[in-house]
C-alpha cells in the first residue's frame, strides 16, 4: 500500500509539474499522437528493466552490470535505425531523404557542420550536444548500477525527479542563456510532491514474491530442493555446521 501511495504522489507531483507548461498550447491530432508515442515508450523500457533487475540480482549475479548495460545499448542503436522510417512519419519527413537528414543531423550536433540552406545555429548545437554527452555517459553508467543495488522501480522514481528539475535548470539564465524560461511556483509545488512521493516509496522495502525464493532456493542446492518438491517428495533439511552456522553471524 505505501508503494502505491508513493506512485500515486508521484504521478500527482509529473502532472502538476508539465500542467503548468500544457496551458495554451493548441494540441491537434499528431500532437497528441507523438504524446501518447512517448508514453507509450516507457512501457517496454519499464519492462526491461524489471527482466534486467531480476537476472542482475537473482538468475546472473556474477555478470558485470555496465558491461550488460554495453551490449542492450548497442542493439537499441541498430533497433534505432530500424525505427527510421516511423520516425521520419512522425516528423514529416519524405522517407526518400530520411537518410540524408540523419547525415545532415550527425554532421551538425558532431562537427558543428551547418547544412545548406537550413537556418540553424549548429556550433552552439554542437558545443551543447557534446556537454549532454557527458551527462549521458554517467546517466547510462548509473541506470545498470541503481537497477542491481537499488532496483528497477526505484530507479524509475528517482528518475522523475528530472521533469520538475528540468523546468527548474531551464529557467536558469546562465543555463539557457536569452532561452530561459520563467520558473513558475507550480513547478516548485511539483518538485516537492514528486520528492515526496520518492521519499514515500523508500519508506518501505518491496516484498519478494515466490518466484524469486524459488530462484534463490534453486542457488543455493543446486537445483536438488525444487526438484524434489515439484515431483512430492520433500527435501531433506540442510544441516549447516557450528562452523558455518558462526560464520554467518560475523
Amino acid at each position: 500500500a505505501t508503494h502505491w501511495a508513493g506512485l500515486a504522489i508521484l504521478v500527482g507531483g509529473i502532472l502538476i509539474t508539465v500542467s503548468s507548461r500544457m496551458q495554451g498550447i493548441d494540441l491537434h491530432g499528431s500532437s497528441v499522437l507523438k504524446i501518447f508515442v512517448i508514453v507509450l515508450s516507457t512501457i517496454p523500457l519499464a519492462v526491461a528493466f524489471t527482466f534486467l533487475e531480476v537476472s542482475l540480482k537473482e538468475i546472473h549475479p556474477e555478470l558485470f552490470a555496465v558491461a550488460l548495460w554495453m551490449w542492450v545499448c548497442l542493439f537499441m542503436s541498430g533497433v534505432s535505425i530500424l525505427l527510421l522510417p516511423l520516425n521520419a512519419a512522425l516528423t514529416n519527413i519524405h522517407f526518400s531523404s530520411m537518410f540524408s537528414d540523419l547525415g545532415d543531423g550527425m554532421a551538425c550536433y558532431v562537427f558543428a557542420r551547418t547544412p545548406q540552406g537550413k537556418d540553424v545555429d549548429c556550433e552552439a548545437a554542437s558545443g551543447f550536444w557534446w556537454v549532454a554527452m557527458v551527462f549521458m555517459l554517467l546517466y547510462n553508467l548509473a541506470m545498470p548500477v541503481s537497477t542491481r543495488y537499488g532496483g528497477a522501480a526505484l530507479m524509475w522514481f528517482v528518475h522523475a525527479l528530472t521533469v520538475p528539475l528540468a523546468g527548474i535548470l531551464f529557467a536558469q539564465p546562465w543555463i539557457m542563456g536569452e532561452h530561459a524560461t520563467s520558473l513558475l511556483p507550480v513547478q516548485m509545488i511539483g518538485l516537492f510532491v514528486v520528492m515526496l512521493g520518492v521519499a514515500l516509496f523508500n519508506t518501505q522495502d518491496p516484498s519478494v514474491r515466490l518466484e524469486m525464493e524459488v530462484i534463490r532456493s534453486r542457488r543455493s542446492d543446486g537445483g536438488a530442493g525444487v526438484a524434489m518438491t515439484h515431483s512430492g517428495v520433500t527435501p531433506p533439511p540442510r544441516v549447516v555446521s557450528e562452523e558455518a552456522s558462526a560464520q554467518s553471524w560475523r
